[in-house]
């Protein structure tokens, strides 16, 4: 990433996630650490991958904690899912589909990534107490 764009990023996160995000560079890639709490006060880390073509490549997101997300029933969630808008589940963590590609432009901030994935946590919420996919959440 740019340094202009560097500290455009950052004074938005500044603003929205003052003291819950760094920026750091985990394995040679370039990363965004976000802590986040949802509505029932869980706690959950985000992992943003920045490589060198961000913005003008959409970056990949993880939720890295809790590990071992399950799904309703107390099974791990699957590695691919469209329902549950999973892209991966591996060793990085649970990838979350938080873009279409089509939709993805340089103009789209990581304050936007980090907002869908927090709708993300708060779906996965609703999903572990009533079984509901994800998808009955969100609007696609």
């Amino acid at each position: 990433m740019n340094e202009s764009r560097l500290i455009f990023e950052t004074a938005i996160l500044k603003r929205y996630f003052a003291n819950r995000f760094l920026f750091s560079e985990v394995d040679g890639e370039e990363v965004l650490l976000v802590g986040v709490k949802s509505q029932s006060g869980k706690i959950y880390q985000i992992k943003i991958e920045l490589s060198e073509m961000y913005p003008i490549e959409m970056p990949n997101a993880f939720i890295v904690y809790p590990k071992g997300l399950k799904n309703f029933k107390g099974k791990r969630l699957p590695e691919f899912s469209h329902q549950m808008h999973i892209l991966e589940n591996n060793s990085k963590g649970v990838q979350i589909c938080h873009f279409l590609p089509g939709n993805w432009n340089p103009n789209q901030s990581l304050y936007k990534v980090i907002l869908k994935i927090k709708v993300w946590i708060e779906a996965y919420e609703g999903h572990l107490k009533n079984g509901k996919p994800i998808n009955d959440y969100l609007q696609c």
